[in-house]
């Protein structure tokens, strides 16, 4: 985790899913309803689409990366991070469809968080993960999708919108392979 290339090792895995969050959610003083129910079916339906289910179902670990576009305040990005990886692992668990299947869902994931650390840069992101993307409604999605590869081109306000959405965002990356029985947390 600690690693320079850590976010370059994280592409061997193809099976990677990203989840993003509008900023501020969810709510960590949890003030705030979110997300509504039309966004929880959405972020569900797309976890369960029959290439995700079948790579969460095949995988022997899960591996749960939350992020945070990175602040002055490193609890709180901790934080967003942690609320994010708990959203995801709800979603994933109601996505398995069977008690059965909820349970060997929760027992393979395995979380990270990062925080606002490792920041990750637009490019490599278009790169790597602009096809894998899970965002709170089919808008977002198309909107992360339409402005990423135009990213040079955008105006100030609109890349530093979209630079804290790239990184507002849990990574789902099944592992085929049993990893060690380890959470970890990179302050």
């Amino acid at each position: 985790m600690k690693s320079a290339d850590f976010d370059q090792i994280v592409t061997a895995f193809p099976g990677t899913i990203t989840v993003h969050f509008p900023s501020g959610a969810p709510s960590i003083d949890g003030k705030r309803e979110w997300p509504s129910a039309e966004q929880r079916h959405h972020y569900i339906t797309m976890l369960s689409a029959p290439h995700v289910a079948a790579a969460i179902r095949d995988a022997q670990d899960v591996l749960l990366i939350g992020r945070s576009s990175p602040t002055t305040n490193v609890n709180q990005d901790l934080d967003y991070s942690r609320k994010r990886i708990a959203k995801v692992t709800e979603w994933l668990v109601s996505a398995a469809g069977s008690p059965s299947a909820s349970t060997a869902v929760r027992a393979k994931l395995r979380t990270t968080i990062l925080g606002g650390k490792k920041v990750l840069q637009p490019d490599f992101f278009i790169k790597h993960y602009a096809n894998r993307i899970i965002a709170w409604d089919e808008v977002a999605e198309a909107n992360l999708r339409a402005k990423l590869p135009d990213f040079a081109n955008l105006g100030a306000r609109v890349k530093n919108d979209l630079r804290g959405q790239i990184n507002q965002v849990v990574f789902i990356i099944p592992i085929s392979c049993k990893a060690p029985d380890a959470s970890v947390v990179v302050p």
